[in-house]
């Protein structure tokens, strides 16, 4: 399956996948504790194989699968509601990650981490927000983190600019420049001032001088 995936021959892998869940499931097989993890990875892997290939139905139900024995992986979760999120499924998508954030304080940091990309990505920043700010309590110098949060933060404010009214619009700019101030200013100490960190400072600057007009 691997040598098929890493070739990027998704149809052969995802047949090999199948190959071996039946084998692992086969009634002479079922007990066999050594076998669990290969039904879970399979699982898994298919799941994100058919979600490549923009297979929704499909990648839904074995990421149903997978969380079937594996009903807290959080990469699990933000996988599927993602999954949901894009094929229009937004009320369960939403009330996935939600039970990610439920859970933030029996979480892995990473996996909090992991989350917020995932949330990004399907334009769920509030939550995103959220996922990071509860992990950056944890871990305040993690630089992908403060970067993320960052730009989610922007992304928001960008978002506020197109769907709120302007007589309310300086509130939340000062409100967005605000935060994001001290997480560049933290972003900056852990890479030197980078180019970077320097660009998402000014863009904090100018968010709270708008909020002053």
């Amino acid at each position: 399956f691997q040598i098929f995936s890493n070739a990027s021959q998704r149809d052969s892998a995802i047949y090999y996948l199948e190959r071996a869940l039946e084998l692992a499931d086969d009634s002479a097989n079922i007990d066999k504790p050594n076998l669990a993890d290969i039904r879970d990875g399979a699982a898994f892997n298919l799941a994100t194989l058919f979600n490549m290939d923009d297979k929704p139905d499909s990648a839904i139900y074995w990421y149903r699968r997978y969380r079937e024995k594996n009903p807290t992986d959080p990469k699990a979760i933000a996988e599927l509601a993602s999954v949901l999120d894009e094929a229009g499924r937004q009320a369960e998508a939403i009330a996935l990650y939600d039970s990610v954030l439920m859970r933030w304080d029996s979480m892995p940091t990473i996996d909090l981490f992991t989350t917020g990309v995932a949330m990004f990505r399907a334009h769920r920043l509030q939550r995103a927000a959220e996922a990071f700010e509860k992990g950056l309590a944890r871990n305040p110098f993690y630089r992908d983190a403060l970067y993320n949060l960052a730009n989610t933060y922007l992304a928001m404010a960008e978002e506020a600019d197109s769907t709120t009214p302007k007589v309310d619009l300086p509130k939340l700019h000062r409100t967005f420049g605000s935060k994001l101030t001290p997480i560049t200013k933290r972003l900056g100490a852990t890479e030197q001032w980078k180019t970077l960190s320097r660009h998402l400072l000014a863009r904090s600057y100018l968010l709270r001088r708008r909020s002053a007009q």
